[in-house]
């Protein structure tokens, strides 16, 4: 059978109400349903009936001893006449009729014709001594049974209304102001009907619902029943409504049928895809079909592995392919990767965790082994004054020799490695022997004087430079 949306269904009461933060089952997930006959005309119905639709009360919000007005539609389905008869209005708080219901209003219903209907406006007083709460306005028609019906089984009706403040109930839903467009068709006929009203009479937000229709022989909701619509009701403020536009068509054959609501609650479901999140493989990204490939509890549409099993989703490097079928596992993205792993463009990295240390990159004077060689070429201190060669040090095996040590005059050795042998380099030409002394002698007294070389070691650098053939002929 084609989709056989079902907005048959008359005036709803349906309501849901349930504790801030209790979530239903999938088992007891039935909030409350409503049903209604559809005559088809192969049936060839022998008596009138009565059926109760399109209930809605304004204001569905009201405190004891308020007014409302309760608007709804009898309408015989048949091609015989109905006498004159009467409707009760009841307060109930379970959706069923018994004797301790108070009893509101009655109201006379005029002689309906073939295919006929009355609308009524019902003033009704809510009592002062009304319970707080979700109450239920029970509409009979012919509740003395002054009629003799083709079914007796469809002449009640409800809607639902909140008694009191806010907190008296803090989430509920009425869904109302359903009826149907056309009670008798043929098998493969369509019609259609009006919309469906969903109402949030509760003190605060609802959560997100699920709205049901299913075709029945029995209208018992039944185990063999077929679901032919589904609708999600978007969460709603206090108030607020939203409105569905319903349809039924396609009867499979001639059998009496009917179609009835059910409200369910449901369970969060971030993504959308009328999946709950606590069944959901893929709760935060749409994958109504649950695909699984490797069978590892996580929805193809977002594990990380969707070819290997991989429950945990690890992702140590989070380059959104799981360590279960990574390649490649660079933590620090710089190209080289875990030892286990063979498809790194730069190999193995001697450390995943620092992006400047790879295969190939540049040797820094750091004290590690950026380029991941094994060693630190250059990075050592053989006579541990301090100064590492590749900070500098000219001569790693003289401790007096480094960056930063005094440049002492007169000699061949670069002492503070800044490639000069200060001024009086005794490697270039001089006017005379005496002038290269006199240099050593001026630049001794200097250092002496600042107290960075002794006199006795000043004395041994002047004597060297008056010993030495520097500037002579």
């Amino acid at each position: 059978m084609k989709s056989l949306f079902a907005s048959i269904v008359a005036a709803i009461g349906l309501i849901w109400t349930m504790p801030v933060g209790v979530a239903a089952t999938q088992a007891d997930d039935v909030l409350a349903s409503y049903s209604l006959r559809v005559t088809l005309a192969g049936l060839n119905p022998t008596r009138p009936d009565f059926l109760v639709e399109r209930l809605h009360a304004t204001p569905a919000v009201v405190n004891p001893g308020d007014l409302l007005t309760l608007g709804a539609r009898i309408q015989n389905p048949t091609s015989f006449g109905v006498p004159s008869t009467f409707v009760d209005v009841y307060l109930s708080y379970d959706q069923a009729l018994d004797p301790s219901d108070e009893r509101l209003a009655t109201m006379s219903v005029r002689n309906l014709g073939a295919i006929d209907r009355e609308d009524l406006n019902i003033a009704l007083q809510i009592p002062s001594t009304a319970t707080a709460g979700i109450a239920f306005l029970l509409v009979s028609a012919d509740a003395s049974n002054l009629v003799a019906e083709e079914s007796e089984g469809n002449n009640l009706n409800w809607v639902s209304v909140r008694i009191g403040p806010a907190d008296a109930i803090p989430l509920a839903f009425s869904v109302e102001d359903v009826w149907s467009s056309q009670h008798n068709i043929l098998p493969a006929e369509s019609s259609n009907s009006n919309d469906v009203h969903v109402l949030n009479i509760g003190g605060q937000p609802t959560p997100r619902a699920l709205l049901s229709t299913y075709l029945s022989a029995d209208l018992q909701c039944s185990a063999d029943d077929r679901l032919t619509a589904r609708l999600i009701v978007a969460p709603l403020a206090p108030g607020e409504q939203m409105v569905f536009p319903f349809f039924y068509n396609d009867p499979p054959d001639d059998t009496p049928l009917g179609y009835y609501f059910v409200l369910h609650v449901v369970e969060p479901d971030t993504d959308l895809d009328d999946v709950p999140d606590a069944i959901d493989n893929c709760p935060q990204m749409s994958n109504a079909q649950q695909e699984d490939l490797d069978h590892d509890g996580i929805g193809d549409a977002c594990d990380l592995c969707p070819g290997s099993p991989d429950p945990e989703q690890s992702d140590i490097d989070q380059d959104g392919a799981g360590d279960a079928c990574d390649v490649c596992t660079d933590v620090d993205r710089d190209g080289a990767g875990l030892p286990e792993n063979v498809g790194c463009a730069l190999g193995i990295d001697c450390d995943d965790h620092d992006a400047s240390r790879y295969p190939g990159a540049v040797e820094l004077c750091d004290g590690l082994d950026n380029d991941c060689s094994g060693g630190i070429e250059g990075e050592v201190d053989a006579d541990a004054d301090g100064v590492w060669s590749c900070h500098g040090d000219c001569n790693d095996l003289d401790p007096a020799i480094h960056p930063g040590a005094i440049e002492l005059p007169g000699n061949v050795i670069d002492e503070n490695c800044d490639g000069s042998l200060g001024a009086c380099d005794p490697t270039i030409p001089w006017r005379n022997h005496g002038q290269f002394v006199r240099c050593v002698a001026h630049e001794v007294d200097a250092l002496v004087a600042s107290g960075l070389i002794s006199e006795e070691e000043g004395d041994r650098l002047i004597s060297s430079a008056a010993q030495s053939s520097v500037g002579k002929k």
